[in-house]
């Protein structure tokens, strides 16, 4: 039994509908908790899955689920007969699954990228309802896991913002061994050697990423005037004290930081206040080579 495609489950953990994204990035949808449904890619065939629900949290980073769908070569089950379900096993390394590779004695690098849209301060996705209801900063996770997995990279994904109970920080910076590793754009390009060297010695004015962040999540240059992130957060990973509500507050204007991927000094991640009904794109950075956990 071959499998046939790598079915990433977004769920929200909200008891509605979930999405997910079919390795062409098709798309499929969730019938409840219960039954998904989709398209097998290869062969044009329906694909139908029965699973119970599945919710797992790291933090305050988005539920969601990652799953392989086998079948065995037909178009449709028959009766009694639903289609094998396995948690992914893929830590980084599609070929071998032996885990983060090294080259040279050199660490594996955790990418960093600007998205490839925009979104406002509230952090609306439009085209993804349920994604609505729960906390800005989940959202923005929840969207750079997404942009992720349709670009093909392993792992796990979240944005750099911080509002005061939760730092980009704390949310990020939080896995000792990761930390290890150098942050670098998807064509390889550094940002910095490790995450000590992103967050910490911006007292020495003279200080410098090693690369501005100019790249989005297919490694495609951002052009330097139009390389405004949603931040809100200083130069060490800590809340920069302006940051954007989850939700519209009506005849009420708000103003968050953000920074300017073109930019390598201290100014990279607190450019400029923006008006939260403004447009800007998000900052990804990767805080695991393991693909988001999952239960059978």
């Amino acid at each position: 039994m071959t499998s046939r495609f790598l079915t990433v489950v977004l769920s929200l953990g909200c008891g509605c509908n979930s999405l997910y994204l079919l390795n062409g990035g098709e798309a499929g949808t969730s019938t409840g908790m219960g039954t998904s449904t989709g398209i097998d890619s290869s062969t044009g065939a329906d694909v139908t899955t029965t699973m119970g629900p599945t919710e797992a949290t790291m933090g305050d980073a988005t539920t969601w689920m990652v799953v392989s769908i086998s079948t065995n070569g037909e178009s449709s089950t028959s009766a009694g007969e639903t289609s094998t379900v396995e948690t992914s096993t893929s830590t980084g390394d599609a070929s071998s699954g032996d885990g983060p590779e090294t080259t040279g004695g050199d660490k594996k690098p955790r990418l960093v990228f600007l998205t490839s849209d925009k979104l406002n301060g509230t952090i609306e996705l439009e085209d993804e309802e349920a994604g609505n209801e729960i906390s800005g900063l989940k959202r923005a996770d929840w969207h750079c896991q997404k942009l992720a997995m349709i670009a093909g990279h392993d792992g796990v994904f979240m944005a750099w913002l911080s509002k005061k109970s939760s730092t980009a920080d704390s949310r990020l910076g939080a896995d000792d061994e990761i930390n290890k590793h150098p942050l670098a754009l998807v064509e390889g390009e550094v940002v910095a050697a490790n995450w000590d060297e992103l967050t910490k010695g911006w007292s020495n004015m003279d200080k410098r990423l090693d690369s501005p962040i100019i790249q989005n999540e297919y490694g495609d240059e951002v052009p330097a005037n139009d390389s405004t992130f949603w931040s809100w957060t200083n130069r060490d990973g800590s809340w920069s004290g302006h940051s954007c509500p989850d939700l519209p507050i009506e005849n009420q204007q708000y103003h968050g930081h953000v920074g300017k991927g073109s930019r390598t000094d201290h100014k990279w991640s607190t450019f400029e206040l923006a008006d939260c009904a403004s447009s800007h794109r998000l900052l990804c950075i990767q805080t695991s080579f393991e693909n988001p956990p999952a239960d059978p």
